[in-house]
């Protein structure tokens, strides 16, 4: 549970610095996403970071959920680079 809260925090910071398109943070435990009012955005943003090394899809009735759905042995390690890299990837796009 701990690092599916730590998933939220992550994504409704996100999800406040966004000034280019509204997000909204979705999910529980390790399965999170953020929801874009913009849909066609969320595909962008998912093949930005698979170019960088994470795995991303999208889901939503109008693919308009970007989500993760790390293993659940992910290490602290790795779950905080992929969210850092989730998190530079929001940054380059403001």
């Amino acid at each position: 549970l701990a690092k599916g809260e730590h998933v939220h925090e992550v994504f409704t910071e996100i999800a406040q610095r966004s000034r280019s398109v509204e997000l909204t943070p979705k999910g529980r435990g390790l399965a999170r996403g953020l929801q874009f009012s913009q849909p066609e955005l969320a595909a962008k943003a998912c093949a930005a970071a698979f170019e960088r090394g994470l795995l991303m899809e999208t889901s939503g009735p109008s693919d308009e959920v970007m989500k993760i759905l790390p293993a659940l042995t992910v290490t602290d390690d790795e779950l905080e680079e992929g969210l850092a890299l989730r998190q530079r990837l929001g940054e380059e796009r403001e």
